[in-house]
């Protein structure tokens, strides 16, 4: 029987730790996913659902003479909590989805300057596996409301959830005019300015044009300090004195988006 030194023994259980060391490693940076959009049984894939449907409206807008409108993200994750949220509703209810689901600011992105919208709807029936089937039930159900036509709108987020009722769309729509770096104060002080900074979107940065209404006298104009890329800044004094005020943004067409801010001496 050859005898095999203890310091060979020694190199080989080192070897064979640290290859077993490196496998855990590797397995744990692994990360498994479940299926993100998965659809019901017998039922169409929301995902594509949500791919024929925006490019659905996309074309019945241009028929209507409005321009196309641009996906995004965060309105997309909206609209999907939207119709889950529906869709439960209405398989516990037994009830058609809502035709209105209300859209909260604060779901998508504090610092987003723009008006909201969100409609919802539900197709009659289950459709089959076909994403184009469902999609042109729902875009018909969407489009005789008429909001969706709307010029003012430039971005949009399509949600789509299968139940055992039916199939139930939600599309949120944006005037997407700025994105500011940071969320507006709920409360100002009366001696310090308030900074704001941010990027115009949606070519809205000629247009941008930011006003503040006062607690009493007429509302003025801030001036907006633009940079290259979109980039602007401002600063709002408070020269009327302590009250509640309304910093009101615009750009061209369409509402504009106000918010309101108390400030104190």
């Amino acid at each position: 029987m050859v005898s095999v030194p203890a310091w060979v023994l020694a190199v080989v259980a080192l070897g064979v730790g640290a290859l077993i060391l490196e496998m855990a490693r590797s397995m744990a940076r692994t990360e498994i996913r479940a299926p993100k959009h998965a659809g019901a049984a017998g039922g169409p894939d929301p995902l594509a659902v949500e791919q024929a449907l925006l490019r659905r409206l996309n074309e019945w807008r241009t028929r209507e003479g409005a321009d196309p409108l641009g996906s995004d993200p965060a309105l997309e994750e909206m609209a999907r909590q939207a119709a889950a949220q529906a869709v439960a509703s209405q398989d516990r209810s037994g009830e058609p989805a809502p035709e209105e689901i209300p859209a909260l600011r604060e779901r998508l992105h504090p610092g987003l300057i723009g008006p909201l919208a969100a409609a919802a709807s539900g197709a009659q029936q289950r459709t089959g596996p076909d994403p184009d089937q469902a999609a042109g039930q729902l875009v018909d159900a969407l489009a005789r409301g008429g909001g969706v036509v709307e010029r003012a709108w430039t971005r949009a987020g399509v949600g789509v959830a299968v139940g055992r009722q039916g199939v139930v769309a939600v599309a949120v729509l944006c005037r997407r005019l700025a994105l500011l770096d940071r969320e507006p104060p709920r409360t100002a002080f009366l001696t310090e300015p308030l900074e704001l900074s941010g990027e115009a979107r949606e070519g809205a940065f000629t247009t941008l044009a930011l006003k503040l209404r006062p607690p009493s006298g007429p509302e003025r104009p801030v001036p907006l300090d633009r940079e290259d890329g979109g980039r602007f800044r401002a600063a709002v004094d408070f020269r009327e004195g302590p009250g509640r005020y309304m910093i009101e943004w615009s750009g061209g067409e369409g509402p504009v988006d106000r918010t309101p801010i108390e400030v104190v001496g």
